[in-house]
């Protein structure tokens, strides 16, 4: 409890000191600050598409691979049953 309550404390007095050396800043530094966070947005974008392409590839892989099964099953099962059905001489 104690050292919950005290890791708390610290991240509050921590975050509420980073908040007020934010609002001091210089305009250079303000630029600064907006283009690595554009890149950091542009990299986190980037992982999550990377991600999205991967998952939509491997989704289609598995469709393409259940169908060809059911048509190769299908196919068997009505040669198969076409054989049942013709008169052997």
């Amino acid at each position: 409890m104690l050292t919950l309550r005290t890791g708390l404390l610290t991240a509050t007095g921590l975050l509420t000191g980073y908040l007020a050396a934010a609002q001091t800043t210089s305009p250079a530094a303000a630029d600064q600050g907006s283009d690595l966070l554009f890149w950091l947005l542009a990299g986190v974008l980037g992982i999550v598409l990377l991600m999205v392409l991967v998952t939509g590839s491997s989704l289609a892989l598995a469709t393409r691979r259940h169908h060809q099964t059911g048509l190769e099953s299908s196919e068997q099962t009505s040669s198969t049953q076409a054989e049942e059905g013709s008169a052997t001489c």
